[in-house]
């Protein structure tokens, strides 16, 4: 069997096969090397002839494909070379016990990109989180909630403090804080604890 990836933000290929041209707009994928309004007149043929299907798979299946491919194989993928590996994993059942051959074709990816992609998936998988917690705005405060988090385990990777768009006194202050923990279950042991310290905490989305 012999299967093509497409983003389903950008499946021009598929829109060849079935006799149309992708529609206009802005079309917006990691997998730019394969984001093709109009595929080649040669290259449509070949496919429509040799290969089996061709599917999509979601941009957030290709971030995670990415960042597989750094965090398991030690290995930089493009958004269009990590396409294939998005397919094994959002199609477990179509290749499941099968002997599976993933072509990596390439790794020309922006340094930025990339590690916004790293960053994300660490927000993803739960090992970012972003903690929003109101403390008096007095010297001293901030110590005791770090010194909280750091005794559970996690680290503090950025703290911002809020005093102007917040409905708070003005001896007040919101803290937010974003801090990295082993997985999601870890960050709901840290904003207990806090709890039970007295420092009530609403995580936010990063």
């Amino acid at each position: 069997k012999l299967y093509g990836v497409q983003s389903e933000a950008y499946p021009g290929m598929i829109a060849a096969l079935d006799g149309r041209t992708l529609e206009p707009g802005a079309h917006n994928t990691l997998a730019d090397g394969i984001a093709v309004k109009q595929p080649g007149t040669l290259t449509v043929p070949i496919i429509d002839h040799f290969v089996d299907e061709v599917f999509t798979v979601s941009e957030p299946g290709i971030e995670a494909a990415v960042a597989l491919f750094l965090e398991v194989e030690k290995t930089v993928a493009e958004g269009a070379a990590a396409a294939a590996l998005a397919a094994l994993v959002e199609r477990p059942d179509l290749f499941r016990d099968k002997r599976v051959g993933v072509i990596l074709s390439g790794g020309n990816i922006d340094t930025r990109v990339l590690a916004s992609v790293l960053m994300r998936q660490l927000v993803d998988s739960g090992r970012i989180h972003q903690l929003r917690i109101a403390l008096p705005d007095l010297p001293g405060q901030l110590a005791p909630v770090i010194e909280t988090i750091a005794s559970a385990g996690a680290n503090v990777i950025e703290v911002n403090h809020r005093r102007l768009f917040d409905p708070l006194s003005v001896r007040a202050t919101t803290v937010e804080l974003v801090i990295e923990t082993r997985d999601q279950h870890h960050a709901e042991t840290v904003v207990a604890l806090l709890g039970q310290r007295g420092y009530p905490t609403q995580e936010e989305p990063c």
